[in-house]
């Protein structure tokens, strides 16, 4: 039988390569051999591809319960925060507003989009919510800081420690003996003891009186209708144009001008007007 297919051998003894014809049996064996091959390359492929789908399927579902894990917590805490706008909100309306005169915030812009507006998710909500009552506590914040410096401005402190010996009213001079109005107190204190301003304002005198007989004295302007004057001083802390807060050091007692003894006189004026000081001393 006529063989299609050779081979080529390598000869020895001549040195070439001789064409060796293949029988049907050898190329049957050869070709079994090769099928065998090609089908275990398969059977490997196939089991490789499907150990690492099973491995990736393994992986994504690990991966899957993590952020499912993560997404619960995160639920948890959205709640947590749904909770304590909640409550941030009742406080405002309950108790914040009404003591700071704010306006509360209202029911209806609570709810949120009503009407014609597209309606929002429960996220959207959240955020809304969440946004509203900071803008509300922001208001509260600056309406609070405003008082806060609108008491600041009011003089409401000793402005020296100290016994008051003369009060406000018609008195005695302690130089000639005569009736004349007294337009402050007089505290008693030591020579050199600081003196405080018992208000934040704008210094717009330190020096020596005009003519008075406060002897050296500063004045502080309140902005709010309200000036103090601290009288009879030995030195002054501070200079025209100075501002100051409530407890700064402006001078020191002294017994300067029309004055027999170390200590301070302290005047209150509203809108020009000279007023007992001892209605704005603490108890």
């Amino acid at each position: 039988m006529r063989s299609w297919f050779i081979r080529y051998v390598w000869d020895p003894y001549r040195l070439v390569y001789v064409p060796v014809p293949i029988g049907w049996r050898s190329l049957w064996r050869q070709g079994r051999v090769w099928v065998q091959g090609a089908l275990v390359g398969v059977a490997l492929f196939v089991g490789g591809f499907r150990w690492w789908e099973s491995y990736v399927e393994r992986q994504e579902r690990a991966r899957m319960a993590v952020l499912e894990e993560k997404i619960q917590r995160l639920r948890q805490e959205w709640q947590l925060c749904e909770g304590r706008v909640e409550y941030f909100y009742q406080r405002q309306r309950d108790f914040y507003a009404p003591i700071v005169g704010a306006s509360p915030i209202a029911a209806g812009a609570w709810i949120g989009g009503t009407g014609g507006a597209r309606p929002m998710s429960a996220a959207e909500l959240s955020l809304y919510r969440a946004n509203l009552v900071r803008e509300a506590y922001e208001k509260l914040h600056a309406e609070m800081r405003s008082r806060q410096e609108a008491l600041q401005r009011y003089p409401y402190m000793m402005p020296v420690a100290g016994m008051i010996t003369s009060g406000f009213g018609f008195r005695r001079d302690p130089f000639h003996g005569a009736w004349q109005m007294h337009t402050g107190v007089d505290i008693n204190a030591r020579y050199g003891t600081p003196v405080q301003a018992t208000a934040s304002g704008i210094v717009i005198h330190a020096g020596w009186d005009n003519g008075g007989g406060y002897g050296i004295q500063v004045e502080i302007n309140h902005l709010n209708g309200f000036v103090t004057k601290y009288a009879h001083l030995s030195r002054v802390a501070v200079q025209v144009g100075d501002t100051v807060q409530r407890g700064d050091v402006i001078g020191y007692v002294g017994s300067t001008g029309y004055s027999v003894a170390p200590h301070l006189h302290y005047e209150v004026i509203q809108n020009g007007t000279k007023l007992d000081p001892r209605k704005f001393l603490p108890l």
